[in-house]
C-alpha cells in the first residue's frame, strides 16, 4: 500500500477538504470568493474528475474488474 504522504490523490482530497471547510468560514468574514455562483455547481464535478484522472494515470494498483 502506498504511503499517504506520497499519494497525489490523498494530497488533492486533503486540500479540497480544507478549502471546503475554509471557504464558508471566510465567506462569513466577508470574502466573496473567486468562483461565480453559476459556475460553482461544477466544482464537485471537477474534483471528482481530477480524482478519476489521478486514480487512472498515477496508480500502480490495478483497478478492480
Amino acid at each position: 500500500m502506498k504511503s499517504p504522504k506520497i499519494s497525489k490523490t490523498m494530497w488533492f482530497n486533503g486540500i479540497a477538504l480544507v478549502l471546503a471547510v475554509a471557504l464558508p468560514l471566510l465567506a462569513a468574514q466577508g470574502y466573496t470568493g473567486e468562483v461565480p455562483e453559476e459556475l460553482a455547481v461544477f466544482v464537485p464535478a471537477i474534483i471528482a474528475g481530477v480524482n478519476m484522472i489521478l486514480r487512472y494515470f498515477f496508480t500502480d494498483t490495478a483497478l478492480r474488474a
